[in-house]
């Protein structure tokens, strides 16, 4: 500390009275304490718009993200709650002498209770009917003479004209010694999930469709489709299938820029597609020419187990990407002849593992309906009901890039997003202690702005260009516009564009190296830390991993607490592998073709 700062700091001693070290150092923490709080209550306010305290109503951002996730799924709910049953045309004919009799039973039972004797009468008893349009008041059914009876609102309180409703035999029943607000709102629930689809939880009833749906997540695919690419030197190629054998492009378009995208854009696009609502049942059934019909007839949405494969003459169209992902444990003796001998090269052998992959055939799967008709449109009971939280999500993210004071509220609507997609995938059967309570990036490539300077793209632009200037603009048009060649190209897709560079190998899906001409990479390399490997993690150590078909080996070092006592360790790893066992790699050890399984 130079001697200005130490004057200054003993000026503060004396002014704040900080006489010994703790002094001192409780100050010092104060400076820190203050800011710190102030954020923290700022914070809070981002939840108050959904009722939300941020300190109790959940212990972490993902919860909180769930919690508002659902609000938008109940949106609409707390207006319904104020509707009154519509007014029936036929009321129905009640004799004084039925009245009576049910007035004698609430006198009875007042008195078994010992409260205030029930005072009322026939006249009371039928204005409650007509102002209750003779309709119960919890499930809005129409009564009949034999269905009707009178529910008390405080339970504690006699049977009188001021604390009687209107009910069916069937709700009062079930209601029992309930709060009315509260089984209120759980049959007013129910009613409007029937116009306003909702997800429900799994009882012990659905439990077989718990474990369906549970043993047929698959996770997120992580795979490789081509293994290097390098701005002027390769060329755009694919493998193709015909006749029983695989080939790949021997020539293709020159690649003119490698470009990374961040996919974690698709998360609040998965949440706003259609979702299975309501109960959910497991049915077996073997009628398949039946289930063909409806989902032809679009007469159903659910998801079916079957075995499914995708024809010989659709393996070309699909040689990159299959519609089909499973879990499947294998070795690499099903990988080709490529992976065979790298193994033995290695001195390695076939080791047995599950893996996630792409492919062309899977038995017992199961498949959402949509997807297995090859259609969006459908019907039945489903509905994009996360839709409202999506388009917020975007609109507060667009808000932000708007407007710079909106910033702050734009990164937190963008945490939720994310946050959200994870919870919804969560596996509390991992979670120790469950307890249930009642009552409690859509698109960020849209953000940017090319993405409004592209929408409008109709090829008027090229109408534009003087001719002495075409050669220039189809030079440099791949900077500027979506590609043209193929129609489902045509558009921007949904995803951030990560890194862009003038070359790129992928080893695997978690290891990559992507490049610029200005010596700025991006690497990953799953299993080794970055900064102590930063000698091997290089675009010439990544090309001679490839290309010479060799491992390289990494070093971790890091503490470790073992025997109740803290360690240092250092760990030698295989950094990079030219090993890829995801596909099958061909001849190249570039081009990846599907595993077909037997």
């Amino acid at each position: 500390m130079n001697q200005e700062n130490f004057d200054d700091l003993m000026k503060i001693c004396i002014d704040k009275k900080l006489v010994t070290v703790i002094d001192l150092l409780e100050w010092y923490n104060i400076l820190d304490v203050k800011p710190k709080l102030q954020a923290c209550l700022k914070q809070k306010e981002f939840f108050y718009s959904y009722k939300l305290d941020m300190y109790k109503d959940a212990c972490s951002l993902p919860g909180h993200s769930e919690n508002i996730l659902y609000r938008f799924q109940m949106s609409g709910f707390k207006e319904y709650l104020q509707e009154k049953p519509k007014n029936i045309k036929h009321c129905i004919s009640i004799s004084n002498s039925d009245i009576n009799k049910r007035i004698d039973g609430y006198i009875q039972q007042d008195e078994k209770a010992k409260r205030t004797p029930c005072d009322l009468n026939v006249s009371c008893v039928r204005e409650i009917l007509e102002n209750g349009n003779y309709t119960c008041i919890y499930c809005w059914l129409e009564l009949a003479s034999n269905t009707w009876s009178l529910d008390r609102v405080d339970n504690a309180l006699p049977h009188t004209k001021s604390n009687c409703v209107l009910s069916c035999i069937s709700c009062n029943k079930a209601r029992s010694d309930k709060m009315f607000k509260e089984f209120y709102r759980h049959k007013a629930m129910l009613r409007f999930e029937k116009d306003h689809p909702m997800i429900w939880l799994f009882l012990e009833e659905n439990k077989d469709a718990f474990y369906k749906l549970k043993n047929n997540i698959t996770g997120g695919a992580s795979i490789v489709f081509h293994r290097y690419h390098e701005v002027n030197k390769t060329e755009i190629t694919r493998p193709h299938y015909n006749d029983g054998e695989w080939t790949y492009d021997e020539k293709g378009k020159t690649v003119k820029k490698t470009v990374g995208f961040d996919a974690n854009a698709l998360y609040l696009y998965s949440l706003g597609e259609e979702m299975p609502c309501g109960k959910l049942y497991f049915k077996e059934n073997d009628d398949w020419e039946k289930i063909k019909k409806q989902l032809l007839e679009n007469s159903f949405f659910g998801f079916l187990e079957v075995d499914v494969s995708v024809p010989k003459d659709k393996w070309n169209y699909f040689s990159e990407m299959s519609p089909i992902f499973v879990n499947k444990e294998y070795d690499e003796t099903i990988c080709g002849d490529y992976t065979q001998k790298l193994l033995k090269s290695l001195e390695r052998t076939p080791t047995r593992s599950r893996k996630l992959v792409v492919s062309l055939q899977a038995k017992q799967i199961l498949i959402m309906s949509t997807r297995l008709r090859w259609m969006l449109e459908h019907g039945s009971k489903r509905r994009r009901i996360f839709k409202g939280f999506m388009d917020w999500v975007s609109d507060e993210k667009r808000k932000g890039d708007v407007d710079s004071k909106y910033a702050i509220l734009s990164e937190g609507a963008k945490l939720v997003g994310n946050s959200a997609f994870g919870r919804t995938g969560m596996d509390k059967n991992k979670h120790k202690k469950v307890t249930f309570c009642d009552e409690v990036q859509f698109n960020r490539a849209k953000n940017d702005f090319f993405y409004y300077d592209a929408e409008e793209y109709n090829g008027a632009y090229e109408d534009l260009i003087k001719p002495e200037m075409r050669e220039e603009f189809e030079k440099y048009k791949n900077n500027w516009f979506p590609r043209t060649d193929r129609e489902e190209h045509c558009r921007i897709d949904k995803r951030k564009i990560e890194k862009e560079g003038d070359g790129m190998v992928a080893l695997c899906s978690k290891t990559y190296c992507i490049w610029t001409n200005d010596n700025q990479s991006k690497v990953s390399s799953k299993g080794v830390q970055q900064k102590r490997n930063s000698s091997i993690l290089t675009k010439e150590k990544y090309l001679e991993c490839l290309v010479n078909k060799q491992t390289i080996d990494g070093l971790n070092k890091g503490f470790r607490y073992q025997n109740q006592e803290m360690k240092t360790y250092e760990q030698k790893k295989i950094g990079l592998s030219p090993l890829y066992t995801k596909g099958v790699v061909m001849d190249d050890g570039i081009h990846i073709r599907l595993i077909i399984f037997e």
